[in-house]
């Protein structure tokens, strides 16, 4: 009887609320395809952080595991991961924010609950972005650019071109509302989504370095020394 409540408990994790599940009833076959579906579903969002996780949440997709804590651990991870892509440095703010998510996760039901609870923490990036920043309709425009596209080679001059700017107005408008250059900017992308990379594949370090845009691995260690305090190799073994 407990080894059936279980099952029950962990399926109806999978399923969903309000869901009437039969332990007798259900395949683990059943339980597994509906995990996947969610799950590829949220690999498919048009975030380009979830892009950066897009392997890692497939793969947990095909895990043949159902396991409720193990889900849940993932999503703490990648949010964690998120948080501080946003501010950079771990502050009081920032852990505030992941210690509401880590909550949210925690007490979630449901997968949907987990699954919703990281979408949500996505969109406040807008939030964020624009109580920093104020709002203007360009800049807002511009950092989404940049977020979807900084693997790309972009410039200050692709961008000022799309959104009928000179690049010199554009340079300094955003650095009057976002307190950095462009490039600067650009580069912070990169080199966050790198650090994601370096935690969670085996790419070599050139490859990494071409997949978020650098054309240079020279610059792109340079840079990532720089602005991290360690280099790439040291700072994949932490």
């Amino acid at each position: 009887m407990l080894e059936e409540c279980i099952k029950t408990q962990k399926n109806r994790f999978i399923y969903g609320l309000g869901q009437i599940v039969y332990s007798d009833k259900v395949s683990f076959e059943d339980v597994r395809n509906i995990k996947n579906m969610k799950l590829n579903k949220l690999a498919n969002e048009n975030y380009s952080f979830i892009q950066t996780i897009r392997t890692d949440i497939l793969n947990l997709a095909k895990s043949t595991e159902i396991m409720e804590r193990e889900i849940k651990s993932l999503f703490i991870k990648w949010s964690t991961n998120y948080i501080y892509s946003i501010y950079n440095i771990f502050t009081e703010s920032s852990y505030e924010k992941l210690e509401e998510c880590t909550n949210n996760y925690l007490t979630s039901e449901s997968l949907d609950g987990v699954i919703d609870c990281f979408i949500n923490l996505i969109n406040d990036r807008n939030i964020l972005v624009n109580s920093k920043r104020g709002y203007n309709k360009e800049i807002d425009f511009v950092i989404n650019y940049i977020d979807k596209h900084y693997s790309e080679q972009i410039s200050v001059q692709k961008i000022a071109i799309i959104i009928n700017y000179s690049p010199n107005y554009l340079s300094a408008i955003f650095k009057k509302i976002c307190g950095v250059n462009i490039t600067q900017y650009i580069n912070s992308v990169r080199l966050e989504n790198a650090k994601i990379l370096l935690k969670t594949t085996k790419l070599h370090q050139y490859e990494i370095a071409q997949k978020v845009g650098f054309t240079n691995e020279s610059y792109f260690s340079y840079l990532f020394k720089k602005n991290m305090d360690v280099t790439a190799n040291d700072f994949r073994k932490i």
